[in-house]
């Protein structure tokens, strides 16, 4: 394929995912659109993933695989794919996911309408067993202005469309222009790029279809986060607090969509914290680290109004504050493994829970 006709770089962060990669690349390989280039960059995977990215290396011109050493997670492997792609326009996908096959060619169509800076579509849950379920998405709308546009991501941001990734259409120039990277985090990585480059476009275009399939594997459902997720926690609630700051807004007006997100977050790391998922850490562990969280600045403060978020977040949140670490623990470990075995039961407790 000619350089010429490369105009968007699809980067997919390949780790130890067997069960889904094939599915993932073919859902690429059939876009409708075809000036594409697929980076696939294997971050040292060890399940067989790597041969199935070189496999599709030999067989299409249009994929490339770069292979490094395991570290820095997806958003170390997404700046990797920066580096050595050369499409005018990036999209990125993980790669338990899947596109919709117009998925490229209708994010390339709305930005060639106005030139957009940015595109963004919804998406739509795909479960196990390829079931779909729940859509995702936003009201098509275009919004012009700097200003506009850091309202608008401001109220939809972080628990909304707008902190993902692999939902978007983004421009090459202005990554690199601004020197854009995902830091070294394994998790809310993508939320701190989402940040810095929504702080620096000037046309927005939001697509109304779900065009990305979301897979909602057994891992998801588990949600195993790194033990020490809430180091995260406060270098995402920094940099978020920060772009307040720099955009002369105030932070009580509004902060209120930020903090709903990180007592729901918060509630995932004590959820992490206390499930089955560390055999190397005693109970007497569990207890003093979740009584150090119990004393963080950030928590005081993000816990003087728990009313905004769900029943069972409201309920997780009281039990951390009274120190009730073994009800804690057992009331999300019933539903955790609820969560695991008894899916439908599950979900129809938690429609009624929230």
């Amino acid at each position: 394929m000619e350089e010429s006709k490369v105009y968007i770089s699809v980067i997919v962060p390949v780790y130890n995912c067997v069960q889904w990669l094939q599915e993932c690349i073919e859902s690429v390989l059939n876009q409708t659109f075809r000036e594409f280039e697929l980076i696939l960059v294997d971050d040292g995977s060890t399940d067989g993933s790597a041969e199935i990215c070189d496999k599709y290396a030999e067989k299409y011109v249009q994929v490339k695989v770069f292979h490094k050493e395991n570290g820095g997670g997806a958003g170390e492997a997404r700046n990797y794919g920066l580096r050595v792609s050369r499409g005018e326009f990036i999209v990125f996908l993980d790669s338990d996911d899947c596109q919709h096959p117009e998925l490229l060619q209708n994010l390339y169509d709305a930005q060639k309408k106005k030139d957009y800076d940015l595109v963004i579509c919804g998406y739509q849950f795909l479960d196990d067993h390829d079931q779909t379920g729940e859509e995702f998405c936003l009201k098509a709308e275009d919004i012009i202005g700097r200003e506009n546009i850091i309202d608008y991501f401001i109220s939809y941001y972080p628990d909304g469309l707008l902190g993902y990734p692999w939902n978007k259409l983004y421009r090459r120039s202005i990554i690199e222009e601004n020197e854009i990277v995902f830091p070294k985090m394994r998790r809310l990585e993508d939320g701190i790029f989402n940040v810095a480059y929504f702080q620096n476009i000037g046309k927005l275009c939001i697509l109304e279809q779900p065009l990305v399939n979301y897979q909602v594997n057994s891992q998801v459902l588990l949600r195993k986060l790194p033990y020490d997720f809430y180091e995260n926690m406060k270098i995402f609630s920094k940099n978020y607090y920060s772009f307040l700051k720099r955009n002369h807004k105030n932070r009580k007006d509004n902060e209120r969509p930020f903090v709903i997100y990180f007592l729901n977050d918060f509630v995932c790391c004590l959820e992490n914290i206390l499930a089955n998922n560390w055999p190397d850490k005693s109970y007497g562990e569990h207890k003093a680290y979740i009584k150090e969280l119990r004393h963080e600045k950030l928590v005081r403060y993000m816990l003087k109004d728990t009313t905004c978020v769900p029943r069972y977040s409201r309920l997780i949140l009281k039990l951390f504050k009274d120190q009730n670490i073994l009800l804690l623990r057992a009331i999300i470990r019933i539903k955790l493994w609820m969560k695991s075995h008894l899916k439908k039961i599950f979900a129809i407790l938690k429609k009624k829970v929230n």
